[in-house]
């Protein structure tokens, strides 16, 4: 499968407003595709997110249920709804996080990635990686010096 055709532009761009929110909510997100595995059937969106160690898969799962159904309640569109069955939410130390975030440190560019396999080996029939820019830490403002 060609990583250009795995997802629609219109579920790329809300997936990309999906993670502004996110973050805006103190959601913390390092990383994100969308990717289809050898044994799914459907492309699924990953996020690779501290919350799962900070707060447990519980606590990390209610947070973003809960910063997720507040999102889908602000869209008009209905074709640009996303599912929450199409999110999975992984640990840094997932293996599929661990290629990913290599991934985005090999390249640090603008610009999304298209893979047909995850570096570090972990096999995916393709990927498409949003730009490591989206999940950059805000910056802070300078000190101010008296």
């Amino acid at each position: 499968m060609d990583p250009r055709f795995l997802v629609s532009s219109d579920r790329i761009e809300t997936a990309a407003r999906l993670f502004a929110h996110l973050q805006d909510g103190a959601f913390d997100l390092q990383g994100a595709m969308w990717a289809q595995s050898e044994g799914d059937a459907q492309p699924y969106l990953y996020l690779v997110t501290k919350q799962l160690v900070v707060d447990g898969p519980i606590g990390a799962y209610k947070k973003f249920n809960a910063a997720f159904h507040a999102f889908q309640r602000a869209q008009t569109n209905p074709f640009r709804a996303l599912e929450l069955d199409d999110i999975k939410l992984l640990a840094p130390s997932d293996p599929l996080a661990v290629g990913l975030l290599w991934s985005l440190d090999r390249h640090p560019t603008d610009l999304p990635t298209f893979h047909f396999s995850i570096p570090r080996g972990v096999p995916m029939w393709a990927a498409y990686i949003y730009p490591a820019a989206l999940f950059a830490p805000p910056a802070r403002p300078a000190a101010q010096t008296a």
